[in-house]
């Protein structure tokens, strides 16, 4: 037995008590212990259970949006059905319409190819009669012809000879011939003039292909200027006119002109467009000049012409007229062109009416464009002889 100390209440008790107290106060501590996991367990499990219950709100909002979408797509569903069924009879009936069209066209055919047959053997019998009407009016034309030679050669139709009209007669047709001839062969030839040479200094002048390359990237780089289509396979002929003369200090002189053989096509479309090298961005091409290749009594008609043109050109001064010289090389003549008002625009660019001109053209106070003043008094290089002419 314990006996408690004196003053205060007295409190007996036996050993084993003590000890019971002991163990029933630890119990006590582990029931606190537990109560309080149980408490911190049972705000996880409210707190677990409030996100379950946002998650179910949040799940419902999805589910109506989803039946939202379901619906949406049920009624698209009913749509594409309805248009399925209408396609499935749009194409029976472009498949019966395919069918009548194709019943049509055999019926076509059959009725057709008789009478296409029938054209076609009648067009061959109207061709194969002008062909033999042509063949006879030729052979006629060429009779005809030949008396009439006959006639000139013999000086009258009886076959009375006189020596001196058959020779001048001979002459005649020989010059016309020649004639005609000659201008045949220009006919696709153009002549540039001041197309630089001096990388020649520096080629061996027996290296004729060396040259004739050189001379004809000169010619593919001009025509591209002038917005033509142009490559080494459309020069069929180039060369130079004239002799060799290397370039010196002392002579200055000036580079020969080429002579170039195109298609007629590019011959006309560069001719066409050679206004355009004053206004090139590149140095060479603004220095170069292009001509129709003329004979040399062409050449001396043309400057006589220019020459005309240029005197009424002076007469002319002040008026809204200037004079060129136009045509082909054996039909030039002057004619009368009107002058181009301020920014006059041509071909999508806008030219000024007055530009810079040669100092010939200050006879004319200026009011002609320096490219027409130059064509109508004419180019001191346009004066090379025929006889002049060699090949590189």
């Amino acid at each position: 037995m314990v006996e408690a100390p004196a003053g205060k209440q007295l409190n007996w008790h036996c050993s084993f008590c003590e000890q019971g107290m002991i163990k029933i106060k630890a119990k006590i501590d582990r029931l606190g212990e537990q109560m309080v996991g149980i408490s911190t367990k049972q705000q996880t499990f409210e707190q677990t259970l409030s996100e379950i219950n946002m998650d179910l709100t949040e799940n419902k909002g999805k589910q109506r949006e989803f039946e939202g979408r379901l619906g949406h797509v049920e009624a698209t569903s009913v749509t594409m059905k309805e248009d399925f069924d209408k396609s499935v009879v749009i194409s029976e009936q472009v498949r019966e319409r395919l069918g009548e069209l194709e019943a049509r066209m055999l019926n076509f055919e059959e009725q057709m190819v008789p009478q296409v047959n029938i054209r076609v053997k009648t067009v061959e019998e109207n061709i194969a009669e002008m062909k033999t009407k042509v063949r006879d009016e030729v052979t006629e034309q060429v009779q005809q012809v030949g008396l009439s030679y006959k006639y000139i050669l013999t000086g009258s139709a009886g076959g009375n000879t006189n020596t001196g009209t058959q020779s001048r007669s001979e002459e005649i047709v020989k010059e016309t011939t020649s004639k005609i001839q000659d201008r045949l062969n220009r006919l696709n030839n153009i002549v540039m003039y001041n197309a630089p040479e001096e990388c020649y200094a520096n080629m061996n002048l027996y290296l004729r292909e060396e040259k004739i390359k050189h001379d004809k990237l000169i010619v593919v780089k001009l025509c591209s200027e002038v917005g033509v289509d142009c490559k080494n396979e459309d020069i069929s002929e180039i060369r130079r006119l004239g002799k060799y003369v290397p370039l010196t200090v002392e002579n200055n002189v000036k580079p020969r002109p080429i002579l170039v053989t195109l298609e007629n096509v590019i011959k006309e479309k560069v001719l066409r467009n050679a206004y355009k090298l004053k206004d090139s961005s590149c140095d060479i091409s603004t220095k170069i000049g292009v001509s129709h290749d003329m004979s040399k009594e062409e050449r001396t008609r043309d400057m006589l012409l220019k020459q005309e043109a240029l005197k009424k050109n002076q007469e002319a001064r002040g008026t809204e007229f200037f004079y060129v010289v136009r045509g082909l090389p054996w039909e030039r003549e002057v004619v009368r062109i009107r002058k181009r008002t301020q920014n006059t625009v041509r071909k999508g660019v806008a030219v000024p009416a007055t530009v810079g001109v040669a100092s010939e053209d200050k006879l004319n106070g200026g009011q002609i464009p320096k490219a027409e003043v130059n064509r109508a008094i004419g180019d001191p290089e346009e004066t090379v002889e025929d006889s002049g002419r060699e090949r590189l």
